[in-house]
C-alpha cells in the first residue's frame, strides 16, 4: 500500500487530464490535419472544438481538485497503481501504432491491449480485434468516402 494525499491523487488525474487536450491542439492537430481550401469548413472545426470542451472540463477537475483538499489520506494498493500505468503504457503504445502503421494495426493493438488488461482472453476478443475496425474502415471507405490511413494504403495507391 502506498498512501498519498487525496488532493496530490486528484491533482496528478486532473493534469492529465489537461495535459491530453493540450497536447492534441499543440502538436497533434497541427501535424496530422491539413489545410482546408478558402471555402470550405475548416477541418480543425470538430476536432477543436472537442478538445477545448475537454480541455475547458479538466481546468475544472484541476480547480475541483485543488479547492476541495480535506487534506485526508487514502491507501491505494500497489497493484491498482501498476494497473493504472500499465493503461497508460496502453493509450501511449497504440497511439505510436495508430501513427505509424496506421488505422488497422493500431485499433486490433487496443482492442487486444484492453481486452488481456480487463481479462478478456477468449475468441470473441481476438474476433472483435481483426472485424470491428475492418468493418468500420471499409463502412468509412464506402459510405463516407473517408479512408483511414493504413498499410492498406500502400497496396491501393
Amino acid at each position: 500500500m502506498i498512501t498519498f494525499r487525496r488532493r496530490t491523487l486528484n491533482l496528478m488525474v486532473a493534469g492529465l487530464l489537461t495535459a491530453l487536450p493540450a497536447i492534441l491542439l499543440l502538436w497533434v492537430y497541427a501535424a496530422q490535419i491539413p489545410e482546408s481550401a478558402a471555402e470550405d469548413i475548416d477541418a480543425r472545426v470538430y476536432p477543436d472544438a472537442l478538445a477545448y470542451g475537454w480541455l475547458a472540463l479538466g481546468l475544472l477537475a484541476l480547480a475541483e481538485a485543488w479547492l476541495r483538499d480535506r487534506g485526508e489520506l487514502i491507501e491505494v494498493p500497489i497493484a491498482t497503481l501498476r494497473h493504472s500505468a500499465m493503461i497508460c503504457l496502453v493509450v501511449l503504445a497504440g497511439f505510436v501504432v495508430l501513427n505509424q502503421v496506421g488505422y488497422l494495426a493500431g485499433s486490433a493493438f487496443y482492442i487486444l491491449a484492453f481486452a488481456w488488461l480487463l481479462r478478456e482472453r477468449g475468441p470473441a476478443a481476438w474476433a472483435a480485434a481483426v472485424l470491428v475496425p475492418g468493418i468500420v474502415y471499409l463502412l468509412l471507405l464506402h459510405l463516407f468516402e473517408v479512408r483511414l490511413p493504413s498499410l492498406l494504403d500502400l497496396l491501393v495507391g
